[in-house]
Protein backbone atom coordinates (compact mmCIF):
# COMPACT_ATOMS: atom_id res chain seq x y z
CA UNK A 1 0.00 0.00 0.00
CA UNK A 2 0.98 4.12 -0.65
CA UNK A 3 -0.24 6.84 -0.10
CA UNK A 4 -3.05 7.42 -2.32
CA UNK A 5 -3.13 3.81 -3.66
CA UNK A 6 -7.27 3.91 -2.63
CA UNK A 7 -8.08 6.85 -5.03
CA UNK A 8 -7.14 4.18 -8.04
CA UNK A 9 -10.95 3.27 -7.46
CA UNK A 10 -10.24 -0.15 -7.35
CA UNK A 11 -8.92 -2.59 -4.46
CA UNK A 12 -9.15 -5.90 -3.20
CA UNK A 13 -10.99 -5.51 -0.28
CA UNK A 14 -11.10 -8.56 2.04
CA UNK A 15 -14.39 -10.05 3.56
CA UNK A 16 -13.74 -8.60 6.89
CA UNK A 17 -12.89 -5.34 5.74
CA UNK A 18 -16.29 -5.58 3.22
CA UNK A 19 -18.07 -6.23 6.77
CA UNK A 20 -16.78 -3.64 9.02
CA UNK A 21 -17.65 -1.26 5.91
CA UNK A 22 -20.80 -2.26 6.36
CA UNK A 23 -21.51 -1.97 9.95
CA UNK A 24 -19.82 1.38 9.55
CA UNK A 25 -22.37 2.18 6.88
CA UNK A 26 -25.18 0.95 9.13
CA UNK A 27 -23.81 2.96 11.46
CA UNK A 28 -23.92 5.98 9.75
CA UNK A 29 -19.98 6.33 10.72
CA UNK A 30 -18.29 8.58 7.69
CA UNK A 31 -15.00 7.19 7.87
CA UNK A 32 -13.13 3.39 9.03
CA UNK A 33 -9.85 3.34 9.74
CA UNK A 34 -7.92 -0.03 9.04
CA UNK A 35 -4.77 0.09 9.54
CA UNK A 36 -3.70 -2.63 7.29
CA UNK A 37 -4.85 0.15 4.84
CA UNK A 38 -4.16 3.31 5.91
CA UNK A 39 -0.71 2.72 7.22
CA UNK A 40 1.81 2.47 4.97
CA UNK A 41 2.93 -1.35 5.78
CA UNK A 42 6.18 -1.48 3.42
CA UNK A 43 7.61 1.89 4.92
CA UNK A 44 9.04 1.87 8.32
CA UNK A 45 9.15 5.39 8.94
CA UNK A 46 5.16 5.51 8.51
CA UNK A 47 4.52 2.44 10.46
CA UNK A 48 6.28 3.71 13.04
CA UNK A 49 4.53 7.24 13.55
CA UNK A 50 1.57 5.59 12.86
CA UNK A 51 2.12 2.74 16.02
CA UNK A 52 2.81 5.85 17.84
CA UNK A 53 -0.17 8.06 17.11
CA UNK A 54 -2.55 4.72 17.72
CA UNK A 55 -3.55 5.55 21.29
CA UNK A 56 -4.89 9.12 19.25
CA UNK A 57 -6.92 6.73 16.72
CA UNK A 58 -8.28 4.52 18.40
CA UNK A 59 -9.30 6.46 21.63
CA UNK A 60 -11.30 8.81 19.59
CA UNK A 61 -12.95 5.78 17.95
CA UNK A 62 -16.84 5.82 17.26
CA UNK A 63 -16.74 1.92 17.32
CA UNK A 64 -13.73 -0.17 17.10
CA UNK A 65 -14.10 -3.40 15.38
CA UNK A 66 -11.36 -5.96 15.80
CA UNK A 67 -10.38 -9.17 13.49
CA UNK A 68 -8.88 -11.60 16.18
CA UNK A 69 -7.21 -13.65 13.45
CA UNK A 70 -4.85 -12.80 10.56
CA UNK A 71 -5.73 -15.73 8.49
CA UNK A 72 -8.94 -16.48 6.55
CA UNK A 73 -11.61 -18.41 8.46
CA UNK A 74 -12.42 -21.34 6.62
CA UNK A 75 -15.62 -20.07 5.71
CA UNK A 76 -15.04 -16.45 4.87
CA UNK A 77 -13.93 -15.52 1.17
CA UNK A 78 -11.04 -14.54 -0.68
CA UNK A 79 -10.70 -10.96 -1.47
CA UNK A 80 -12.20 -10.20 -4.48
CA UNK A 81 -12.34 -6.45 -6.44
CA UNK A 82 -14.89 -4.47 -5.83
CA UNK A 83 -15.15 -0.54 -7.18
CA UNK A 84 -14.99 2.08 -4.31
CA UNK A 85 -18.53 3.38 -5.35
CA UNK A 86 -20.14 0.67 -3.57
CA UNK A 87 -18.89 1.83 -0.41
Amino acid sequence: MRPGGLAEGRIWLPKTIRDALEVTRGLNVRYLWVDIVCVVQDDEADRREQICQMDMIYGHAAVTIVAASKYLMPKLQAPTLYPLSEF
